[in-house]
């Protein structure tokens, strides 16, 4: 298998509903990004929700930044957020707006067969 370019793989699949498992998943990812670790994070399921400018600004979990501050944090440590295109598609499927209005910066589109693929030579951990 080729070198891969990240040392942490975090899969958040928590959503709205399960705010502190998310929480904790981006708060794991900052830290270990923010420690000099290579890290992707795959938004999937209800976790997606985390892909829409719109989710996340506040704290709902006593002792977390909102998601919006980890995501920040990811950006400035170069870290890669990835959410599951047919996740994504269904949440925007009702929306009016387009893509770009909708989804937070940088986030790239990918398949979870991507995340599979990387799962066998990156340590990956599930929220």
């Amino acid at each position: 298998m080729a070198d891969n370019p990240f040392d942490l793989q975090i899969m958040i699949s928590a959503g709205e509903s399960a705010a502190d498992r998310a929480a904790l998943g981006f708060a794991t990812a900052a830290a270990a990004a923010v420690s000099g670790s290579r890290v992707v994070v795959f938004l999937a399921m209800d976790g997606a929700v985390w892909t829409l400018r719109t989710k996340g600004l506040k704290s709902t979990v006593p002792g977390f930044k909102p998601i919006a501050e980890f995501y920040d944090i990811l950006q400035q440590c170069e870290a890669s957020i990835e959410g599951c295109s047919s996740c994504v598609e269904r949440l925007l499927a009702y929306e009016t707006a387009s893509r770009e209005e909708i989804l937070r910066t940088g986030v790239r589109l990918a398949g979870l067969a991507v995340a599979a693929m990387r799962a066998p030579g990156v340590p990956t951990l599930t929220f």
